[in-house]
């Protein structure tokens, strides 16, 4: 059987690297995707209807944000003026599985802060210059702010050691709740972790972190298709989120002491 290489953290001062531990099975990879010519239309508002209709609610369509293998996502406006993330998912993806069960998966975590609501799902059928083609659409809340991934590159000067700190304890609450469902998100790269900056008002001054884009939730036990898993994805953060604050120039040395306790953690 072929297999990749699973790398574990090697951490040196100046730099965190990959190693490799050992082989595990290479898991079948995802072939239902979309294509790339139906995604640069669905990116392209002059295609786009202005309203778009799910599970009988209205959704006014604003700008696209994201684009993925399986669909691209647009912010969107309620009937109430409310601000909504409406993602497109590729249609044949559910041929085999219901988006109803996707959601009730969903509904696990409606309690917790750490994760975007889900809100609506359906099929939908948009019109495109390729001709017209079904989606199945689901709406979350809107959650403000950036990606780990875009804050990393933007805002390095942000990343500090109380960023690292808060993150470490979002994550093992993300990680712990998953586990406490029964659940696995199945898609926890950077992109889908939103820093979300204290609300106009708020007496926090600290950024808090969620967890969007709940399409992958699947049972615990299920054996997924990805060779990285919700925990994997966590270590290349804390990796991510280290690098950024030792490539910093100047460092306090408390900083470096902080980074030095922590090399075993990570």
């Amino acid at each position: 059987a072929s297999t990749v290489n699973y790398p574990c953290c090697v951490l040196r001062l100046g730099a965190i690297r990959c190693s490799v531990t050992g082989p595990v099975p290479r898991e079948l990879s995802v072939t239902i995707q979309i294509s790339p010519k139906t995604v640069e239309e669905l990116l392209d508002i002059a295609n786009m209807p202005d309203l778009v209709e799910v599970a009988k609610k209205h959704y006014r369509m604003h700008r696209p944000v994201a684009k993925g293998f399986k669909g691209v996502v647009w912010q969107v406006t309620d009937e109430n003026s409310r601000s909504r993330a409406l993602k497109l998912a590729v249609a044949e993806d559910y041929d085999r599985r219901s988006y109803k069960e996707e959601m009730s998966r969903a509904g696990k975590l409606e309690a917790y802060p750490e994760f975007a609501t889900p809100i609506d799902a359906g099929p939908v059928e948009i019109a495109l210059p390729s001709g017209r083609q079904k989606f199945i659409a689901f709406v979350e809340t809107w959650i403000p702010g950036e990606t780990l991934d875009a804050f990393l590159k933007t805002r390095p000067e942000s990343v500090t050691i109380s960023f690292f700190a808060a993150y470490v304890r979002a994550a093992a609450a993300i990680l712990r709740i998953l586990e406490e469902v029964g659940l696995q998100h199945d898609d926890l790269h950077d992109r889908n972790i939103m820093v979300c900056p204290p609300p106009p008002g708020s007496l926090t001054l600290e950024s808090t972190f969620k967890v969007i884009d709940l399409g992958s939730l699947k049972p615990r036990n299920t054996i997924t298709k990805k060779q990285k898993d919700d925990h994997r994805h966590v270590v290349d953060h804390l990796i991510a989120i280290w690098n950024t604050i030792h490539r910093r120039r100047i460092l306090q040395v408390a900083e470096r002491r902080f980074l030095e306790d922590t090399k075993h953690l990570l």
